[in-house]
């Protein structure tokens, strides 16, 4: 039966008595939604599984580095090389912590005595070349590789090969990306420290540094400016730039920073005077 009654302004039909054996569709809806967020949740929580969360993969990633960081012999880091699964973002950390080690003078003799124990790592980096194009990565394999090579007074195995990859890699990275100013000091310095004179790559790193010149610190600056005298380039757009750059933030600079910058300016003869009053000013107001 129906009936209708009013309930203020509107207007409600009620039906009693029929359809009572049939199924209640908002309850089953309800049912259906209850499965299916079920069901999402199953699928969310297996591929949580399979695939580990980004907070998982740091925290491998974290332990990891921690471990290489935790070797204290040369032999120690290569067991570990040899029986750890290798991501490309290990390589650049291995490198640093050779680096690391030949500050020990012993570890450091091992590589003078026995240049090829740095064979492994050597290869495999050399089998990664196509894959590691960060520019921070090739900045610190360049920096810990020139570091290696005048620590130990030794060339490191298969080095031309290394610097080939790290050069064109480099140049390649520096075309479509902006470096950051420590990554390009670390670069022009290695390559000057092995006097590698590459003209494709300081000239693309001359405008990554004058594009930047602002976020330089003291010590980038002198750097880089000490790079380009050491390999006898001297362009002038460049040295203008970092010229202005340590008179107007001349006292962020330490001694040696200074030493470095002085030193670049007369190697290479860049008229500067303004540079030189700025230091002469800023010797007698030390004393």
């Amino acid at each position: 039966s129906r009936f209708e009654c009013d309930a203020g302004q509107r207007r409600y039909v009620v039906t009693q008595g029929e359809n009572r054996n049939q199924p209640n569709e908002h309850k089953i809806n309800q049912e259906n939604d209850k499965e299916n967020e079920e069901r999402r949740k199953n699928i969310s929580q297996e591929r949580n599984r399979i695939r580990p969360s980004n907070n998982d993969f740091q925290r491998n990633r974290n332990y990891f580095n921690q471990k290489i960081r935790n070797c204290k012999k040369l032999e120690e880091m290569f067991e570990l090389l040899s029986n750890e699964e290798i991501k490309l973002f290990h390589i650049p950390l291995y490198w640093k912590q050779v680096l690391f080690l030949t500050y020990n003078r012993s570890e450091s003799q091992k590589i003078k005595d026995n240049p090829e124990m740095l064979r492994p790592l050597v290869k495999l980096t050399l089998d990664s070349s196509d894959k590691l194009n960060h520019p921070r990565s090739l900045a610190t394999m360049a920096h810990a590789l020139a570091k290696i090579s005048f620590r130990t007074r030794n060339s490191i195995v298969e080095s031309g090969k290394l610097w080939y990859f790290l050069e064109n890699n480099i140049i390649d990275a520096a075309k479509t990306e902006t470096l950051d100013p420590r990554s390009c000091a670390n670069i022009v310095w290695a390559f000057a420290k092995i006097n590698r004179k590459s003209h494709q790559l300081f000239s693309i790193m001359e405008s990554q540094v004058i594009s930047n010149i602002d976020a330089f610190n003291s010590q980038s600056t002198a750097n880089t400016i000490w790079a380009y005298a050491k390999v006898g380039r001297s362009p002038s757009k460049l040295f203008d730039a970092i010229l202005y750059k340590v008179i107007d933030k001349l006292d962020t600079f330490n001694n040696q920073d200074i030493t470095n910058t002085i030193w670049a300016f007369a190697r290479v003869g860049h008229s500067s005077p303004e540079l030189f009053d700025a230091i002469s000013q800023k010797t007698i107001e030390k004393l």
